[in-house]
């Protein structure tokens, strides 16, 4: 019996550390990019969506992990450009919405850029990479 017993915690041992170890060091994903703002910053006029891309290092999208919440307040100039671009995208994660207008030739014309006030709730997981420092 005894025998028994350290089989199953040697086993439930080997599996704790397996199951760590697959969320402690798999890569975050596109929920983690390069820092918003720094990157936001270096963001200049007449840019393609591709170096756009390069900067802020994911595709436009959704990646916040909560409810993201925004106040946006635009001038009446920054809001006219938006609405008259041929093309607008945006980069939302649990730091900020980014919004780029581009022209018809893909140039970067307009960007804004404002905090995300959602929860940004995180999995078990993440806390736990936190803790442990996973990447």
């Amino acid at each position: 019996m005894r025998r028994l017993l350290t089989r199953y915690r040697f086993w439930l041992l080997g599996l704790a550390i397996v199951v760590a170890c697959l969320f402690l060091f798999m890569p975050r994903g596109a929920s983690d990019p390069k820092p918003t703002w720094e990157a936001f910053g270096r963001l200049r006029k007449g840019m393609t969506e591709r170096e756009v891309i390069d900067i802020l290092g994911t595709p436009p999208g959704n990646r916040a992990r909560g409810q993201p919440q925004f106040c946006v307040c635009k001038t009446e100039g920054e809001h006219e450009a938006f609405t008259k671009a041929p093309v607008t995208k945006e980069w939302v994660n649990d730091h900020a919405l980014i919004e780029l207008a581009f022209d018809a030739n893909g140039r970067l014309t307009h960007k804004f850029i404002t905090a995300n006030m959602g929860d940004g709730s995180t999995s078990f997981f993440d806390w736990l990479r936190s803790v442990f420092g996973g990447r």
